[in-house]
C-alpha cells in the first residue's frame, strides 16, 4: 500500500527523466560529439558526466519509489534529506 503518493509520483517522473535523458544523449548529443574535433579527454569527460546524470536520476527514482511504500517515516525523512543534499 502506498504511504506517500508524492514520493511515488516523483520517483516515476525521475525514472522517466532518466530514460529520456539517456535516449536524448544517445540519439542527438553523443553522435554530434563523436563527429567533432574535440580532444579525446574532453569527449570522455562529457560522456562520463552525461551518463552520471542519467544513472543518478534512475537511482533516485528507484529510491523514491521504495520510500513511497515505507511504513517507518523516520527512514523516509532521513533518505529524503540525503537525496536533497547529494
Amino acid at each position: 500500500m502506498v504511504k506517500k503518493y508524492f514520493y511515488l509520483i516523483i520517483g516515476i517522473l525521475s525514472i522517466v527523466f532518466a530514460v529520456t535523458h539517456t535516449l536524448n544523449g544517445l540519439g542527438t548529443v553523443l553522435p554530434i560529439l563523436g563527429s567533432t574535433t574535440i580532444d579525446v579527454s574532453t569527449k570522455t569527460a562529457f560522456t562520463y558526466i552525461w551518463h552520471i546524470i542519467g544513472v543518478e536520476n534512475l537511482v533516485f527514482g528507484i529510491a523514491l519509489i521504495i520510500m513511497a511504500f515505507q511504513k517507518n517515516l523516520e527512514k523516509v525523512k532521513f533518505t529524503a534529506f540525503v537525496i536533497k543534499f547529494v
